[in-house]
């Protein structure tokens, strides 16, 4: 998706996941990563006093040394590096029901192995059912 700066990509498109996916209802979580640790936490604060919850329950962030979730959280902004983490223990991801790359233009590692990653799991679960 492609927008001006300000547009709300990063803040606005995962709400409206967030409504549609309806992830309290099977247990699940949104996740949104970013490239940097700055802009994670800035973003998922945004977010949580955008949508009125307290940052860390509905809405929660990690980074490689900070984490602030909770049993609640059904939005979780995160690192590419943290995804790529939680990958390594759970290579389908299976507890996200979407994974949203922001900024993946600007090709990190970390989000060049995601999207191959990625990739993968949507053709297994493609031939899954």
């Amino acid at each position: 998706m492609v927008g001006e700066l300000g547009s709300g990509k990063s803040t606005q498109i995962p709400q409206f996941i967030l409504y549609d996916e309806l992830p309290h209802v099977t247990s699940s979580q949104i996740a949104c990563t970013e490239p940097r640790c700055v802009a994670t936490k800035s973003i998922s604060r945004r977010v949580a006093e955008e949508m009125d919850v307290k940052l860390g329950e509905e809405v929660g962030y990690a980074t490689l040394f900070e984490d602030n979730n909770g049993p609640k959280t059904l939005l979780k902004y995160m690192t590419d590096r943290v995804l790529l983490r939680e990958a390594m223990t759970d290579p389908l991801l299976g507890h996200y029901t979407c994974i949203m790359l922001d900024k993946a233009d600007e090709r990190t590692i970390s989000t060049d192995i995601l999207m191959g990653l990625l990739k993968n799991v949507t053709h297994t679960f493609k031939y899954i059912g």
